[in-house]
């Protein structure tokens, strides 16, 4: 094999390990806009990396096909995925296509094993709700529009709401907690049936049964930095991550009041209740129901709005807003709405 073969060979195998880091980030759903952005330089940089990621990719898509190909890699469970996928693709002389299947039983095993560990996303589009039964006898119902990435492992449940809403039935297992992630709030099952939404710079919790733990963090990598809030059946929290400028309520702030559980409820039988809810909140739930979509301008993010209507009444609920809130309203030949401060 000559000089040029051998840097060839040793290049890939170093992208191969680096694809494997890359796909490993992106399969948990935790990477920051930043990290996205440095993701997006390295595949750009050289096509030999983006053609290796799609390739890893397909293959991780294709992983429950895989498990027959097990013995080809060792699970590491306190290992790194790339120090796997090293082992694995430094053996030059294996064919491409059985080190990329083993590549991909390989990151399967470095975070548990094949038995013990299930992540897997859905997603919803815009009106459409979707009833998912996990493999702990735990129900998730997804909301319109709305994304969840479940990662089960023999020592936890979690459960990262990305975008929309959820309505989660747990079954208990104090042995194996149940964690909802969505961004700069954590939710701890202790028992319990509850609704979490995650609408734009604010995530809301409501308790239909039993009692959930929640917590607050500055970042979604950054360490829980707050003491958990108990919240029991008929309590809502809602935690305002971010806000406009002119805003009275810190980023952080943990607001709990009392909640009807039928409000909580009513969007799976169509119809979305709010009561004191800021309007940028409301807004998020209609575009996750409404195709043409509304824009919102942030002077009005934090006007309150209570409101309730169904989800096929939207436009009828929006042509109202100018009346009950300093706002004015512009609608598109589409149907799309603009809504500012007047």
């Amino acid at each position: 094999m000559n000089k040029v073969m051998q840097e060839s060979e040793t290049d890939q195998a170093r992208i191969d390990a680096e694809a494997a880091d890359w796909l490993v980030r992106h399969g948990d759903g935790s990477l920051t806009q930043e990290e996205l952005s440095a993701f997006d330089a390295w595949a750009a940089s050289d096509p030999r990396r983006s053609r290796t990621f799609a390739a890893m990719s397909r293959t991780w898509r294709d992983a429950a096909d895989l498990k027959h190909l097990a013995h080809l890699g060792e699970a590491e469970p306190s290992g790194r995925a790339s120090q796997a996928l090293r082992a694995i693709t430094s053996r030059l002389a294996m064919p491409r296509s059985i080190a990329l299947a083993a590549a991909a039983v390989a990151v399967l095993a470095v975070v548990g094993s094949l038995v013990s560990v299930f992540l897997e996303g859905h997603e919803t589009g815009v009106g459409e709700t979707r009833v998912l039964s996990l493999s702990d006898g735990s129900t998730v119902v997804l909301g319109a529009k709305s994304r969840v990435v479940v990662k089960f492992t023999d020592r936890e449940r979690l459960v990262r709401l990305t975008a929309g809403e959820a309505l989660f039935d747990v079954r208990h297992n104090p042995a194996r907690p149940f964690v909802v992630d969505a961004g700069d709030t954590v939710i701890r099952d202790v028992g319990t049936r509850f609704d979490v939404n995650r609408a734009g710079a604010s995530v809301r919790v409501a308790v239909l049964e039993g009692e959930v733990e929640v917590r607050e963090r500055r970042a979604p990598t950054a360490h829980l930095i707050k003491a958990a809030q108990l919240l029991r059946a008929g309590d809502a929290l809602e935690a305002v991550e971010g806000q406009a400028e002119d805003s009275l309520v810190h980023p952080g702030s943990f607001i709990v009041r009392p909640v009807e559980p039928v409000a909580v409820t009513a969007w799976r039988d169509g119809r979305l209740v709010y009561e004191n809810a800021r309007l940028a909140d409301v807004v998020a739930d209609v575009n996750r129901y409404y195709a043409p979509g509304v824009t919102l301008d942030s002077t009005s993010a934090d006007l309150r709005v209570t409101a309730s209507f169904r989800t096929n009444e939207i436009p009828a609920f929006l042509n109202t807003l100018d009346s009950a809130l300093p706002v004015k309203l512009q609608r598109g030949d589409s149907g799309h709405f603009d809504v500012s401060r007047r």
